[in-house]
């Protein structure tokens, strides 16, 4: 996902509301897709108290090689 102007959705792209919430930011950077499989992997073993409710990754298209992982906490 991407932030946008809350009037504003990109074509070909659905917006959606984000929750309020402790969240963990886990930042991938590298080649892509193996340093986003990293992050996730290292997250599942991470031991951090999820919540299960509703992780998401964002991504800045201004930062080339680099994504976010936002991981709901408990």
């Amino acid at each position: 996902g991407c932030k946008t102007k809350s009037n504003e959705t990109p074509p070909g792209l659905k917006r959606v509301k984000i929750t309020g919430g402790k969240y963990a930011v886990v930042t991938a950077r590298g080649e892509m897709p193996e340093a986003l499989i990293n992050a996730w992997v290292a997250i599942w073993g991470s031991g951090l108290p999820r919540a299960f409710t509703q992780d998401f990754e964002l991504l800045d298209p201004a930062k080339a090689n680099q994504e976010e992982i936002w991981i709901a906490l408990k």
